[in-house]
């Protein structure tokens, strides 16, 4: 599997779980993940976009997609 396949396949995940758009990239420590759109993925997971558990939840999924992938 090529690393921009391994991409597509991590956004696609991501976007179905979560309702919102991801870009994800490759670089030799792992993947790193930023929401497209910040208020629609606090929305779907229902927290405030500035607060605490937002960014740790976003660090919570690049921890697991890391040890997936």
């Amino acid at each position: 599997m090529t690393k921009q396949e391994q991409i597509s396949i991590i956004e696609e995940l991501l976007r179905v779980k979560y309702q919102t758009s991801f870009s994800v990239s490759l670089d030799k420590f792992g993947c790193i993940i930023n929401v497209d759109n910040y208020q629609d993925f606090a929305n779907s997971v229902e927290v405030e976009v500035d607060s605490d558990e937002f960014y740790n939840l976003i660090t919570d999924i690049e921890r697991a997609v890391n040890l997936l992938f």
